[in-house]
């Protein structure tokens, strides 16, 4: 229930793309935190700047997290974010499962974000569905609209009839660009054999960029 398998293996995929990611005393920017699911990839970061437009979502990273300084929650929108707060500089961006539901000034703000706050060898780090196909099934359900876009549900998530965009990659290797930044990965997350053949059919709609400044 709720594709174990494919959060499994999607977990394991965002651990070691952050540690290869030169992790170790770094400043993280996570973007889309929401129930804080990945605190434990960050135990080696220096700090980790949590952005979250959900409040409930927020206030349960926070529970979980304790009293961990290192943390700091940000509760707005990524285009909505105040400069000000980032006050120092970022060296790995992370934007998991959380672009398909961005505006272009959301993505627009990531461009700016990264130019005057990434570090000289900044990496920036995304896992977005880039592949969407029709799909019903007691398990998940997909449905293409115009315009790239398409509504999606999981069941036995969180994720229910939600609307989202497709994420291109020559859009996003674009914006990288403009940022100073190489792609030195993009793959499709479909190299787990233990999935079942939903999770496989699922799974096989997102991939992982990899992006780093030089």
């Amino acid at each position: 229930e709720g594709f174990y398998l494919m959060r499994k293996y999607h977990s394991n995929v965002k651990y070691q793309t952050i540690m290869n990611a030169k992790d170790l005393n770094a400043t993280i920017l996570d973007i889309g935190t929401g129930q804080g699911g990945d605190i434990t990839k960050w135990k080696r970061a220096k700090r980790v700047y949590c952005i979250e437009p959900n409040k409930h979502s927020l206030d349960e990273m926070l529970e979980r997290c304790g009293k961990d300084e290192r943390m700091i929650a940000i509760n707005s929108t990524l285009a909505s974010v105040n400069d000000d707060v980032i006050d120092t500089q970022v060296d790995i961006f992370t934007a998991f499962f959380c672009m398909n539901q961005w505006t272009p000034d959301d993505m627009c703000k990531l461009r700016d974000i990264i130019n005057t706050k990434g570090s000289k060898k900044c990496r920036l780090l995304v896992i977005a569905l880039t592949y969407p196909k029709e799909h019903k099934s007691d398990n998940f359900k997909i449905v293409l609209k115009s315009d790239m876009k398409y509504n999606i549900s999981i069941y036995g998530t969180r994720i229910l009839d939600i609307d989202e965009k497709t994420v291109e990659a020559s859009v996003l290797t674009k914006l990288a660009k403009k940022c100073g930044m190489h792609l030195m990965k993009h793959e499709r997350l479909d190299t787990n054999d233990f999935m079942t053949w939903e999770e496989r059919r699922l799974s096989a709609m997102y991939s992982l960029f990899v992006y780093e400044k030089k």
